[in-house]
């Protein structure tokens, strides 16, 4: 009796807990679900209601948004930027990072916070002194200007994350290392990024994204030749209509590279979640 008792608890338990899975995966899905369907309907099924599944697959909204209002790109535009913002971020930010964790000096925790610091600054009290500057360097609507632009505040949070995972390492492995002859480069590439390869790969990850998703930056640097997604899906509000269609189409486009991006480092995703931490 006593065993049928816990049998039954642990079922219950189980339906709870796929329960809960389940409308979790429903409240993150059902508006990408959504927004899918509706990038295949026409502008008549889009405004008709009840109409949930599109009768027939139409890919007009695609088309229009990639040759009437210039979609593709902007989308080449903000895979270059971010890409490039995340790979000089991993270049500086991990040997900053290592530095700061594994060396002795002073005012080294004094560096580390005031590092973090410059990421809490809001976008709004950098863009315009980022615009003079940029201004006068010629480098307003560039690429290099974006990059250097989201680098302000995507480094800064490479160097801080990057630094809690060599902090995680023991420092038992920098004594064995110097004890088998590695100077410092050696000690960094051969020993201590192999092990926080999937800290690396989550850094690269929120990275990717913040510089993906900003909007205000972009807004006030750019004016043809560089503009990113997000400031490009402002063109589908026009004056006399909001483009539904384009803009869903869009949306649906916009999450393919995010996604080809994460099944590139999802096997260090987990583990890169799990390990290290911010530590003082």
């Amino acid at each position: 009796m006593r065993q049928q008792r816990i049998r039954t608890k642990i079922a219950v338990r189980k339906m709870l807990s796929s329960a809960i899975v389940f409308l979790s995966l429903a409240l993150v899905l059902t508006p990408i679900v959504w927004i899918a369907l509706t990038s295949f309907k026409t502008r008549i099924e889009i405004f008709t209601p009840g109409i949930i599944f599109p009768r027939t697959i139409s890919l007009d909204n695609y088309v229009s948004a990639f040759y009437e209002f210039g979609f593709g790109y902007k989308l080449v535009n903000s895979i270059i930027i971010c890409s490039f913002t995340t790979l000089f971020s991993l270049i500086l930010g991990i040997p900053t990072a290592y530095a700061l964790s594994r060396h002795q000096f002073r005012g080294r925790n004094f560096l580390a916070t005031w590092i973090l610091s410059q990421r809490m600054l809001p976008a709004v009290a950098t863009a315009i002194p980022l615009f003079i500057m940029f201004s006068n360097l010629r480098i307003i609507d560039t690429h290099i200007g974006m990059i250097l632009a989201y680098m302000s505040f995507s480094l800064p949070l490479a160097i801080w994350l990057l630094r809690g995972y060599f902090m995680d390492i023991p420092r038992e492995i920098d004594e064995a290392a110097l004890v088998d002859g590695c100077n410092e480069y050696q000690m960094l590439f051969r020993i201590f990024l192999p092990m926080v390869g999937p800290g690396v790969a989550v850094t690269a990850i929120f990275v990717f994204l913040m510089s993906w998703n900003d909007f205000f930056l972009a807004l006030v640097l750019t004016r043809i030749n560089a503009v990113t997604v997000p400031v490009g899906m402002a063109a589908f509000m026009q004056e006399y209509k909001i483009a539904w269609g384009e803009a869903a189409s869009t949306l649906v486009v916009v999450l393919i590279p995010l996604l080809l991006w994460i099944q590139v480092v999802q096997k260090h995703l987990v583990r890169g979640l799990t390990m290290g931490a911010v530590k003082g």
